[in-house]
């Protein structure tokens, strides 16, 4: 049973990297009807959709109970459990396991069987949560909404607090390069938290958007976050409604969305949105997932990785460092990973499982500026999602591959 599961994963995971890499970054729906706020996705692909508002539309008075769980595709929708207060937050550990914070201060842990879920409680007695994130080492972080904090949580559930003050309603949390990153929902500030908590300013994303917006949930994708700047007004025309691209050193942009409210799938730049605020990233990587507040859908955008699906010949002279995604992918045995370095210096590239081990060193050594490949040998290795990271200098990158044997 447990290599058929393992089996079906993999074919998941192959049909979601062709689907999404055979075109250019293209934004359509998954699946619409009903209120969606906090997402994750499993190792399978499959979607999981918190409902926070409920019957309500007021996101001071929410009353959602629900976690659904959605195919990548959107044709089957499934209740996982209904016992919730107002679920905000949604991560998976390493293993599978779902974890679900809700207003009510309360972090459960769903865990996923032949014969279905069990739901038990994780932590609790925490108050106002919002997002959730997982570091390598099973650690979970939690957001306090009203209380400007953020919680550290331990595998066995012991919980510190690790940010005490200096936060103005954070809502969004997700690591880049092994650091967390929190961002404000209130005044849409993005700040990088230290391991003991200290915090350094990044961007200030309300301030782009022009107006005081709520800002939502973000990811790590390609270098950069991905931030949700969305809108609880159902006004056809806003500043908000867009998914804005901040570089780790602050530079901020619009990455999709024209700032009208609406449903207008294609081109990421011409796209529309309603009130997206839940975001998530398939298991490649490839395929990014919005839910909309206010549209009650979720919308993906694909092919991420279609701009570095194949390996270029780039310039002898690179105009910055660059971490290309490995080629073939999914790959069995062997894949090509290229980069490119601004300046000489030493580089190390390294390659881990999901639970953050080291398998693999390919690179360890000094070299010249321009652009390198290396050649990674899986055959020892099981199938599976595994991480390789670059650092160069002050440059850091990570990506996903898939190994299928």
């Amino acid at each position: 049973m447990r290599n058929r599961f393992l089996f079906l994963a993999i074919i998941s995971l192959m049909l979601i990297y062709v689907t999404s890499s055979a075109s250019a970054q293209t934004v359509s729906t998954v699946v619409s009807g009903f209120s969606v706020d906090a997402l994750a996705v499993d190792a399978a692909g499959n979607i999981y959709a918190s409902d926070f508002f409920g019957t309500s539309s007021d996101p001071n008075n929410p009353n959602g109970t629900k976690v659904r769980k959605i195919s990548p595709d959107g044709s089957t929708v499934s209740v996982v459990d209904s016992s919730f207060f107002a679920p905000t937050g949604l991560a998976f550990d390493a293993t599978g396991n779902l974890f679900v914070a809700g207003t009510d201060g309360k972090i459960s842990k769903v865990t996923f069987g032949t014969s279905g879920s069990t739901t038990t409680t994780f932590a609790s007695s925490l108050s106002d949560l919002g997002g959730l994130a997982f570091d390598k080492s099973g650690n979970l972080y939690a957001a306090q909404y009203s209380g400007n904090k953020i919680y550290k949580i331990t595998s066995g559930g012991t919980v510190s607090t690790l940010v005490a003050s200096g936060l103005n309603g954070p809502v969004a949390l997700t690591f880049a390069n092994d650091t967390l990153y929190a961002a404000n929902f209130n005044d849409g500030n993005i700040y990088k938290v230290s391991a003991t908590g200290a915090l350094t300013f990044v961007a200030d994303v309300m301030t782009l958007a022009q107006f005081a917006l709520p800002v939502g949930y973000m990811v790590f994708s390609g270098g950069n976050l991905l931030v949700n700047v969305g809108s609880y007004t159902s006004s056809t025309t806003s500043v908000g409604n867009r998914i804005y691209k901040v570089t780790l050193n602050g530079q901020t942009s619009v990455f999709s969305g024209t700032g009208v409210s609406g449903e207008t799938n294609g081109a990421v730049a011409t796209a529309t949105y309603a009130g997206n605020n839940g975001m998530a990233l398939s298991p490649t990587g490839d395929t990014l997932y919005i839910s909309e507040a206010n549209g009650k859908r979720i919308r993906r955008i694909t092919g991420l990785n279609a701009s570095s699906a194949a390996p270029k010949n780039g310039a002898k002279n690179p105009q910055g460092f660059l971490l290309e995604q490995n080629y073939p992918n999914p790959f069995n045995p062997s894949t090509v990973i290229s980069y490119q370095l601004l300046i000489a210096g030493q580089v190390s590239l390294k390659v881990f499982d999901m639970l953050g081990r080291e398998v693999a060193t390919l690179v360890d050594a000094k070299q010249a500026v321009g652009n390198h490949s290396v050649n990674f040998n899986a055959a020892n290795l099981t199938s599976g999602v595994y991480l390789y990271t670059l650092n160069a200098g002050s440059f850091s990158d990570t990506k996903k591959m898939l190994l299928v044997k």
